[in-house]
């Protein structure tokens, strides 16, 4: 997310016709209804501002702010804290004041949107999952500990712990002046927990460990401990793949407000803001995930999984990576956005979701990058009732990026809304 002020364009269509709200229906009204309220539509259909709160937040400046807004016609808001912000985010002094501004918004007519984190991206709950959720926050699928092998060296390795395979590694020597050769790799068994293996007579070999591990994406908190505004894995996401992290963010946040003021859900409040959920620099993992994935495709993964770190897959090994990530992301869309979007609608609400290089999809040179980390963008708003997408920049004439002569502007960018409906 560019901390920059944006404008954040959410476009409307239903998913569901029993979820609906009177908003979000697609209605042909005549020639003269259509004039009469085009001048003042609906403020559930008004541009969202977007009150990034860094600084100091009282009382007497959501009042002017709010003044402010309705003096220019605008009357709907994202409450979202930003950097600096005092008091702290999810105090109990943060907590009055978002309390007070919502009976403000009330008074004024006013709709609020409620961003659901403490920057971005969404599912940290500004440090509590660390806190009180540890068993719950996201793992990943890492190649991290290689082990070099001598030439005809035999080796006798205990596993670490959580593995989930073992690869061996070889490249060839080659003559000097020679073009390198293609290196092998194959996957070692795992007998008692040990792995015996005797290296080539020529060449360098390693053996790679291939294990699951507690790792989470980067966020930026706006209140970290150190002062900072860094962006790192000091405060861990939710385990995006598992419902029940999915509900233990919503306990420390949506249920929060709701017990502050949820007698105005789906009244002056219209739902929840979530920012750029996604993996970022690794596979994703859940403990569920070898049963899920079988039950699914028929198969076992485990076997494949060091071969997804091989220099080179192999046929066999392209499949059940394409696989993985089938499984894999539809598990994503029903445990975290599907949670949500779920929880929202059982509370009159709706949820509101940006990702993350959506606006990369069509893009020649990066356009991986949302299938890396997100797996599926359509599978991902499958349940979400209105999906959200913001760079601004996307929406203008197809131009050519000076810094980076492959990407350019999107023009099919506002499309992504409606064909994730």
């Amino acid at each position: 997310m560019n901390t920059k002020s944006r404008i954040l364009i959410s476009l409307l269509l239903p998913l569901v016709l029993a979820a609906q709200r009177p908003w979000q229906q697609i209605t042909v009204p005549a020639v003269r209804e259509a004039a009469a309220n085009f001048r003042t539509p609906p403020r559930e259909y008004g541009a969202i501002h977007w009150a990034i709160w860094g600084d100091e937040l009282s009382q007497a400046r959501i009042v002017r702010e709010f003044d402010q807004l309705v003096a220019c016609g605008i009357y709907v808001v994202n409450l979202a804290p930003a950097r600096g912000m005092t008091p702290k985010y999810f105090s109990p002094e943060h907590f009055a004041l978002m309390r007070f501004a919502v009976e403000e918004a009330r008074k004024r007519g006013m709709k609020v949107w409620l961003a659901d984190e403490g920057s971005y991206p969404s599912g940290f709950a500004g440090g509590k999952i660390s806190q009180e959720y540890p068993q719950l926050t996201m793992q990943g699928i890492v190649a991290d500990t290689r082990v070099g092998v001598a030439p005809g060296q035999t080796i006798s390795l205990p596993a670490p712990p959580d593995t989930l395979g073992a690869l061996a590694l070889t490249q060839p020597r080659t003559a000097p002046g020679a073009p390198p050769q293609e290196g092998t790799a194959s996957v070692l068994p795992i007998l008692a927990g040990q792995v015996k293996w005797t290296a080539p007579p020529e060449g360098r070999s390693e053996v790679v460990f291939v294990r699951h591990v507690f790792r989470s994406s980067p966020t930026r908190y706006i209140n970290r401990a150190d002062g900072t505004y860094s962006k790192d894995s000091l405060y861990a996401l939710i385990d995006y793949l598992n419902p029940e992290a999915t509900r233990a963010f919503l306990t420390t946040t949506h249920e929060v407000y709701q017990q502050l003021f949820g007698q105005e859900f789906g009244k002056t409040v219209l739902g929840f803001f979530g920012d750029e959920p996604d993996y970022t620099g690794f596979t994703p993992w859940t403990p569920k995930l070898l049963d899920t994935f079988r039950a699914q495709k028929g198969y076992d993964l485990q076997p494949y999984l060091p071969l997804f770190f091989a220099p080179k897959l192999t046929e066999e090994a392209r499949r059940a990576k394409a696989d993985y990530w089938d499984v894999w992301s539809g598990i994503f869309r029903e445990s975290f956005y599907g949670v949500q979007a779920e929880w929202c609608a059982g509370h009159s609400l709706e949820y509101l979701v940006h990702l993350n290089h959506e606006e990369l999809m069509l893009n020649l040179s990066r356009g991986e990058d949302l299938i890396r980390n997100e797996g599926d963008f359509f599978r991902d708003m499958r349940h979400v009732q209105i999906p959200g997408i913001d760079n601004l920049n996307q929406l203008g004439p197809a131009t050519v990026n000076r810094e980076d002569p492959t990407y350019s502007v999107n023009n099919n960018f506002p499309k992504l809304i409606f064909d994730s409906c």
